[in-house]
């Protein structure tokens, strides 16, 4: 990994600590995976590692939803309240805080619509970031316990699969909806992006990106999500309790074992 996407993530990190609060997701447990991240919590991951024993990186196995369909008792996603709108200040002179609104732009593919769009909202003072809404989604870990022992138990080769590799369940997410940036920046700058925007206006529209360009020194840009991210996870290890009987367990193939979530720490982690 580059030194700036790990200048990058631990910044998100730290806007995490400012504007998610009470969410029990933390940087031993948890993980940024991106802005643009729509897999729901439930979601199962094989993690890699590199030759010094480092995470470096993530495999999706399978969706909450494919494994949703595929068994009626799987597990559903529940929902705490929503949250109030809350915000974080970018300070667009910081390299690492440029980075971030780099990143931002990145994921809403501003650049696919005009790269000059782009670099001319990168020429921004300062920006505010509001998130509209946000909250928690979570599944109850003891009952995914229970769902996975018993099904391991049955042999059932999805389950067998996800037990036989070095895999990770996301049991808990902060999702996002819906952002705007408010940036100040000079009149030249402004002039240049209302003349992009009256050019792409259909562009825009499609990717439901709305520029409010009314004054002459600010920048609005709203971006109204039609579904939910999920920029942060926390994640348990999925693997058989450990047991002292292992050999009898080889010799007796009829008896049971539980699958637990057992806790991880990703402080070391480099992706």
């Amino acid at each position: 990994m580059s030194k700036v996407k790990r200048q990058v993530r631990r910044m998100w990190w730290d806007i995490k600590d400012i504007a998610f609060f009470g969410t029990n997701i933390s940087r031993k447990n948890g993980m940024f995976m991106s802005m643009a991240n729509s897999i729901p919590v439930g979601s199962i991951y094989d993690m890699d590692k590199n030759f010094f024993g480092n995470f470096s990186d993530r495999n999706l196995v399978f969706t909450h939803e494919s494994l949703d369909k595929k068994y009626a008792n799987f597990p559903r996603i529940l929902n705490d309240s929503a949250k109030a709108s809350t915000s974080f200040e970018l300070d667009v002179a910081q390299n690492t805080d440029l980075n971030v609104l780099a990143n931002i732009l990145e994921t809403i593919k501003i650049t696919n619509i005009s790269a000059e769009l782009e670099t001319l909202i990168k020429k921004a003072r300062n920006v505010t970031v509001d998130i509209k809404s946000w909250g928690v989604d979570y599944i109850e870990e003891g009952e995914l316990a229970v769902f996975l022992t018993k099904m391991a138990n049955q042999n059932d080769p999805r389950i067998q699969q996800i037990l036989d590799g070095d895999n990770y369940v996301a049991t808990r997410g902060i999702w996002i909806k819906g952002i705007t940036l408010k940036s100040s920046m000079d009149e030249e700058t402004i002039a240049k992006i209302k003349a992009i925007a009256e050019v792409k206006e259909i562009d825009l529209a499609e990717a439901k990106i709305g520029l409010n360009t009314d004054s002459s020194n600010s920048l609005d840009i709203n971006l109204d999500f039609d579904k939910k991210f999920y920029p942060f996870f926390k994640f348990r290890s999925i693997k058989f309790e450990k047991s002292e009987d292992y050999y009898l367990i080889a010799e007796n193939q009829s008896q049971e074992r539980d699958v637990i979530l057992d806790d991880v720490n990703f402080s070391e982690f480099t992706v």
